[in-house]
């Protein structure tokens, strides 16, 4: 498997605790997308309808959680 940028952020983004990112799917950030999917799991991906639902997701998230909403 060769290792890019998106699967840096997404070992970052463990390793500093997230556990649920939330978004809509998008060709800019393809790389992203399959880092997540290799995770199995440790980073959960929540697909939103749009980036606003997906802010106020992340928002609301992190309030309840304590945990970083990404």
């Amino acid at each position: 498997m060769v290792r890019n940028g998106g699967h840096l952020l997404v070992e970052c983004l463990i390793a500093l605790g997230a556990s649920k990112s939330f978004g809509g799917p998008g060709e800019s950030y393809l790389a992203v997308l399959d880092a997540l999917h290799d995770t199995h799991g440790k980073l959960d991906y929540v697909l939103c309808r749009n980036e606003g639902g997906a802010a106020f997701m992340a928002s609301a998230y992190g309030k309840l959680t304590g945990s970083p909403g990404i």
